[in-house]
């Protein structure tokens, strides 16, 4: 009765963790996770004695990040409240999520779950979001012509959906390369809901306009092509590997070609980044919402979201050489470190990896190479050496997310919170090999 509790809980929070307005429900929901974890101790200790033998890593990698953001923020910090007051909203609740990810794995093989079953109820969480983006989101397009670019009462902006499309794409596309070859599913999931999940996370990307998504998702494609194909090189016939090689260029043609015809911000993006890397004296990268945009030469204004971005890295780059031990951890520690010599009301960078060392210092960004870099291992070492095409999704998962860091803010909040918990199940679940 309690795992059952604990099923129906995970699933309401994994599924109000991108809507709007529900961080009291949230952190309920969350409380609850933990609180039911405590009931079921005993279940989880005679489930964790089978097998979780990359837990202890990842709590281990976990424990070493959280010892720096806490002595970063008493020892460096010139804003040791903020920042600490930071690490409680933010950093915390990841934690917990990534238990709560543990836990789930625990009591599903306690229930006897088998790890397709758990990995297939994931996904199906993860697409119901992306369904439930899409179809609230129709009225705005019956009446504008276009999907919200921003939040809306239900959804979080293009930026969270489309991080949340690409997670969801990591498990279908591996999962649809793995039937394909090996005749042999990692989701207890039917062919039909696999190719449905694929089509309806790439027309989200593409309806919301998400440059960035579609880019991370041409990425994720590449890459499983390249892995795959070097691990299957002697294994498959000429034809077979031609035949991937094929659709998977066709997919991503088709799909970069697409992104290009309907987002009209290509046409100016270098011009824009020459602009934005070389600002000079301009300044309006400062103060975004009350300034004039510099002009190309075509006497146009320059594209707004690359030139704001790639200013933005600009000057993180140098605020990090000014501070390299950090300025304290926060999701506006940019923000921070400019208004220590400058007048501007900017937050985070609209990059997290900017946001991520110039509050943490180069310490900071040197444990969370290290972190993402085990973690991606982990999961190629599964795939090469145990023959799991499961450590695809985990390579992935974290590949993903730190590609994405480079270009989005999305080690914050809600994006955050369902990293870690979806790392910590990829990580917690029993490796299997499948039949070559």
């Amino acid at each position: 009765m309690t795992i059952r509790a604990f099923e129906i809980a995970f699933g309401l929070f994994l599924f109000i963790l991108p809507i709007p307005g529900t961080i009291a429900l949230r952190n309920v929901l969350l409380l609850t996770l933990l609180l039911l974890m405590v009931l079921c101790r005993r279940e989880l200790r005679q489930a964790y004695s089978l097998d979780v033998s990359r837990v202890p890593g990842l709590a281990g990698w976990l424990a070493a990040l959280s010892a720096w953001i806490v002595l970063q923020a008493v020892w460096i910090s010139d804003e040791t409240a903020w920042a600490l007051k930071e690490s409680l909203s933010q950093w915390l609740p990841a934690l917990l999520a990534a238990a709560v990810g543990v836990g789930a794995v625990l009591l599903g093989r306690f229930a006897g779950w088998s790890r397709s079953q758990m990995l297939g109820r994931l996904v199906l969480l993860l697409l119901a979001q992306t369904i439930f983006s899409l179809l609230v989101c129709i009225p705005d397009f019956l009446a504008d012509g276009v999907f919200p670019q921003g939040k809306t009462i239900l959804t979080a902006g293009k930026l969270e959906i489309s991080y949340w499309n690409n997670l969801l794409l990591a498990f279908l596309a591996v999962d649809g390369l793995t039937r394909w070859l090996f005749r042999q599913r990692l989701c207890s999931l039917p062919t039909s809901v696999l190719v449905g999940g694929i089509v309806i996370a790439f027309f989200s990307n593409l309806a919301f306009g998400a440059r960035n998504g579609v880019i991370g998702s041409l990425l994720l494609l590449s890459s499983l092509l390249l892995l795959v194909l070097w691990h299957e090189r002697k294994r498959r016939s000429v034809g077979k590997v031609l035949g991937v090689v094929v659709l998977g260029v066709a997919v991503m043609s088709i799909l970069g070609w697409a992104n290009y015809q309907l987002d009209p911000r290509w046409a100016r993006f270098e011009e824009t980044a020459q602009v934005a890397w070389q600002a000079g004296p301009n300044q309006a990268w400062l103060h975004p919402d009350d300034t004039v945009l510099p002009r190309l030469k075509s006497g146009e204004s320059v594209e707004p979201s690359a030139y704001f971005r790639i200013a933005w890295i600009r000057a993180g780059l140098n605020l990090v050489a000014d501070y390299p031990w950090g300025v304290g951890y926060g999701r506006n520690a940019f923000g921070h470190a400019l208004r220590k010599t400058m007048e501007t009301r900017l937050g985070h960078a609209h990059s997290g990896l900017i946001d991520w060392t110039v509050g943490l210092g180069i310490p900071g960004l040197c444990l969370a190479v290290g972190f993402l870099s085990w973690a991606a291992w982990v999961g190629v070492r599964r795939y090469f050496a145990g023959a799991d095409p499961a450590g695809l999704i985990l390579t992935f998962v974290v590949g993903g997310f730190f590609g994405r860091m480079a270009l989005d803010s999305i080690n914050r909040d809600h994006m955050l919170m369902v990293f870690f918990l979806v790392l910590a199940i990829l990580l917690a679940v029993r490796e299997e090999t499948v039949k070559q």
